[in-house]
């Protein structure tokens, strides 16, 4: 469920709007001793400036420690803090206002009664193992409903909350320091990611993750060791792995944002004199065609895993 990563940037959002629901995304058992983790770390060096690009995971457990001393050092050093998006809570509101004008059924139709028996009993199946309100479930769309399913039972299997998140640590530390803070897309730009472009409804394909919902393994762990360990080869496979045979939605979600951010990220390092911190989601810096071998082979200088 590698691609759902880019999804936790709403989840604070969706939580808000769950109520009680939103407990279930909080650690079921007494806080586990506290990992290391060394995440992938890049120093780019330009004409003027200097990025150091940190590869996130949008939602971890709090027991994963990953201020390494280059890191925090990184962090001492930045003038200019950047992110994927804004996560203030204006921004928040303004991704769950739109989520919630697009994503609820029109008064008086449920989602319920949009279902086959088998694809209703299978709803209140996997409405019981993430633990939301059921009434709060059956007034979504069909892609908002997967949504919000899913990313609940990744979070809760992997006792794993976004304000633990490299990215949202950094957006609060940033905002003590008075540090200015830069985004490499808009809202708009990752909600479309998510949202659906016709009008069709998605009821074969919700129906479809339904069916599986119960047996699939949302655990993250996996993810988090091959993150932890640094290694660029092993979360490049899990993604490769994920995505394979789904050219058109690694573009989107991968190849289409590395380039954009990549111009970006040119102008800081030829046009201003400053130091910068990147953080964004670590899928965007592996392989050949990710932020740090894009940069490098439009001849910047990059220090950090091949």
């Amino acid at each position: 469920m590698l691609i759902l990563l880019s999804l936790f940037r709403v989840a604070p959002a969706l939580a808000d709007e769950q109520g009680p629901a939103s407990e279930t995304a909080a650690p079921l058992t007494a806080a586990p001793e506290p990992v290391e983790a060394h995440p992938p770390f890049f120093t780019v060096h330009g004409k003027h400036g200097t990025v150091y690009l940190l590869g996130s995971i949008h939602a971890l457990p709090d027991s994963i420690r990953w201020r390494t001393p280059e890191i925090a050092a990184a962090i001492e050093k930045a003038d200019v803090f950047g992110f994927e998006i804004a996560m203030d809570e204006s921004a928040m509101a303004g991704v769950r206002t739109t989520i919630m004008a697009r994503g609820m059924l029109p008064e008086g139709k449920t989602l319920h009664a949009m279902l086959s028996p088998e694809g209703q009993e299978n709803l209140d199946k996997a409405i019981a193992a993430t633990g939301i309100q059921p009434q709060i479930i059956d007034r979504m769309q069909p892609w908002l409903a997967a949504l919000t399913l899913v990313v609940t039972r990744m979070m809760k299997q992997s006792n794993a909350t976004p304000t633990a998140g490299i990215d949202m640590v950094l957006a609060n530390e940033a905002e003590q320091r008075h540090k200015e803070q830069r985004y490499m897309e808009t809202l708009d730009d990752q909600l479309k990611l998510i949202m659906p472009a016709g009008d069709d409804p998605g009821v074969k394909e919700f129906e479809a993750m339904l069916k599986n919902f119960q047996k699939a393994d949302f655990s993250l762990e996996k993810l988090f060791s091959a993150w932890g360990s640094g290694d660029a080869t092993k979360i490049e496979g899990m993604f490769n792995n994920q995505l394979k045979g789904h050219n058109k939605e690694r573009r989107a979600l991968l190849d289409d944002r590395n380039k954009a951010w990549v111009k970006k990220i040119e102008a800081m390092l030829d046009t201003e004199d400053k130091v910068f911190l990147i953080t964004v989601g670590a899928g965007h810096l592996v392989g050949k065609d990710g932020v740090p071998n894009l940069l490098r082979r439009a001849g910047y200088k990059v220090d950090g895993p091949p």
